[in-house]
């Protein structure tokens, strides 16, 4: 009973999960939830009286159940009741045709070539107060924007539409964010209105740490990545050097998570050694531990990959001085139900994702690995601790890795147990040295220390990732790839904890057989498919035929076509420059039109596809080729296409309009 009480965080957490997920995908009104809600907590409150009377525990099944169902409840209510379309304070409900609003910055992003980007929130939108936020890009010539500023702006917020339904969905990865809009503002609809000035403020304090570390002219790699590592800022960050880190699958690094956090942790246990003789000095501890987490989360603005982190690491600080083992998995369960209470959308973001499996991992796997070999010296024990620390981790976030990335490095096992030794070493030299700057901003022997420490990481991470025959790239891993990979782990690691008994050993051998069975007949029961692709690309032209694994392109090759072959698994591609203005797929004609002639000769096209904004009379063209259905792609203006869907609607003509709705792909 008390084994299976331990678990008890686990399960909630877990069904909790499920809510979150039905709640993110499914619409349901509040009210009706808030029933549902009500009545589950009275069964379980019933249930409960009924079970602790002498003979009852017959119901207990039935508690269970009734307390799983109320968790999901809870779940399934917390996220409905986070999203934006459910809150009146929304901006969005206040939009009118022309618009002004108040917009806070939040979080300073990676500028591209043609814009700077950002994060924020309208405070204010035409006098109504709101809430919500939206993707800001400025022009290169607007003032750089510190956290906290607050924009008054005459821009209008344009709703997100993705322009490709496959490839990286940035669209649907603001949208876990709950981003929906974005604003352009620029010099002549923006002014600034109020900068943040508070001396108390994390953006403050971040500007003179880096201003002091601007002091010690470091090499811009270092400086970029000694802003990463402690101040959660990636923007320096060449773009050669970042190509070398994830080549050499060490990316994770320069993102502030659990692995930082842990660290810190680990030398903030070792700084504070002393106050280990009773329990009364480890509950000083514990507090000094704690408050140095929060105030480094405070430098870093409390990023959400940062307070994640933070929140964990202390609720396992709290369970790690308790004298409790068995409470680091609790504290792990615990941490995580904690931080989706607080912000349910976490769930759906990739660095979290990866924090706790990466975490939960190393507390199931590494106990496994490390029985396989006991090191008698005490230097090849700590090799072999980071080993099977790099090991544990990377198997439970392999999977994972490859179906959002689709690369993996065949070293990434030795980089990763060189760079973790080393990160260890950087962060105790870099942490002094910060401190240090707050009284001395010279340079000095510890500067030029930490310096060299890194150009070594640096120089070991190049040399991983010049080996480029060991990184495989456009990885093809589904969804159900995932789920299947996961099933095989979690039956492997029930199989290494259970007692190995005749039954346990039948169960696990028949998972393994439907994972086996499910990948088979994902190969093998595909059927005969053909498609007709129209590409988005802004001010470009490609389309495109799928015959089963095969793929035939027309026009500029771009991007996207490759990410469409890793998602599809195309094996064979070829690609044509050139275009023709008739096309004929299976038993459909598709006619181009992308130069100022008429076509003589009345065709009838299934599909009529514009291109590159053809001067020509459009409604004398469907009146005398009278097509069935037309296509709008991203080589064309605006003006041009909206013109042009005024007519299709005159003419009761379907159509489809890349800028509006992405990608254009159809199945025969």
């Amino acid at each position: 009973m008390k084994k299976m009480m331990s678990y008890v965080p686990a399960y909630i957490s877990l069904f909790y999960t499920f809510g979150l997920v039905l709640g993110f995908y499914y619409n349901f009104p509040i009210i009706y939830q808030f029933g549902i809600l009500i009545f589950l907590l009275i069964s379980v409150f019933l249930i409960h009286i009924k079970i602790s009377k002498p003979m009852c525990f017959s119901n207990s099944n039935w508690f269970s159940v009734f307390a799983f169902l109320l968790c999901i409840s809870i779940g399934f209510l917390n996220i409905s009741l986070q999203k934006n379309e459910n809150q009146k304070s929304y901006f969005a409900n206040s939009l009118q045709e022309e618009n002004t609003s108040e917009i806070e910055i939040l979080e300073v992003l990676k500028p591209t070539k043609f814009a700077k980007r950002y994060y924020g929130k309208i405070i204010r939108c035409n006098q109504f107060k709101t809430s919500g936020k939206i993707l800001i890009y400025t022009d290169t010539i607007f003032p750089n924007l510190k956290e906290n500023t607050v924009i008054i702006s005459k821009a209008q917020p344009r709703k997100l539409l993705q322009k490709n339904t496959f490839g990286f969905d940035y669209v649907g990865f603001l949208k876990k964010k709950q981003i929906f809009y974005d604003i352009k503002l620029n010099s002549g609809n923006s002014k600034v209105l109020q900068e943040n000035s508070s001396i108390f403020s994390a953006s403050n304090l971040r500007n003179k740490i880096i201003e002091r570390l601007q002091n010690l002219n470091l090499p811009n790699d270092v400086f970029a990545i000694t802003k990463a590592l402690f101040l959660g800022e990636k923007q320096d960050i060449s773009k050669e050097l970042y190509q070398n880190y994830t080549y050499a699958g060490v990316i994770h690094i320069l993102a502030i998570s659990g692995l930082h956090i842990g660290i810190l942790l680990f030398l903030l246990e070792k700084i504070f050694f002393f106050l280990n003789k009773n329990q009364k000095t480890k509950v000083v501890k514990v507090i000094l531990q704690v408050s140095f987490l929060w105030f480094f989360a405070f430098v870093t603005g409390f990023s959400p990959s940062v307070t994640r982190a933070v929140t964990m690491f202390s609720v396992i600080a709290i369970g790690l001085n308790l004298s409790r083992t068995t409470f680091i998995f609790q504290s792990i369960t615990i941490s995580y139900f904690i931080l989706l209470l607080i912000n349910p959308f976490w769930l759906f973001q990739v660095g979290f994702q990866l924090s706790y499996i990466a975490v939960i991992s190393i507390v199931i796997l590494k106990p496994i690995i490390d029985k396989l070999y006991k090191p008698k010296q005490r230097i090849f024990s700590k090799i072999w601790d980071l080993f099977s620390v790099s090991v544990a981790a990377q198997i439970g976030i392999l999977p994972i890795s490859l179906f959002y990335f689709h690369q993996f490095s065949a070293l990434f096992f030795l980089a990763n147990i060189l760079v973790l030794f080393l990160l260890e070493i950087v962060i105790a030299f870099g942490l002094i040295l910060l401190i240090s700057l707050l009284f001395y901003s010279e340079k000095s022997f510890l500067s030029i220390t930490y310096e060299k420490l890194i150009e070594f990481m640096n120089e070991i991470i190049a040399f991983f990732a010049s080996k480029e025959h060991f990184v495989f790239t456009n990885i093809s891993f589904s969804s159900l790839d995932l789920i299947l990979f996961y099933a095989l782990l979690i039956s492997i690691f029930i199989y290494s904890y259970s007692k190995k008994t005749y039954k346990t050993t039948f169960a696990v051998l028949l998972i393994i057989f439907f994972v086996q069975i499910a990948f088979f007949q994902q190969e093998f029961s595909k059927e005969s498919s053909s498609k007709f692709i129209v590409f988005h690309k802004y001010k470009t032209s490609c389309f495109g035929f799928l015959q089963e694994k095969n793929l035939e392109t027309f026009g500029k090759e771009i991007p996207i076509i490759q990410e469409y072959k890793t998602n599809f698994k195309i094996e064979n591609h070829q690609h044509v420059d050139s275009i023709n203005p008739l096309y004929f797929w299976k038993d459909k004609k598709i006619l181009i039109i992308n130069k100022p002639y008429l076509v003589e000769k009345k065709l009838k096209p299934d599909f009529l596809l514009m291109q590159k904004n053809p001067k020509i009379n459009f409604e004398k063209l469907i009146q005398e080729q009278e097509p069935k259905f037309i296509i709008f792609d991203g080589s064309n203006s605006r003006f041009y296409v909206k013109n042009w869907t005024k007519t299709c609607k005159k003419h009761q003509i379907p159509f489809y309009n890349t800028f509006e709705n992405g990608s254009f792909e159809i199945s025969n």
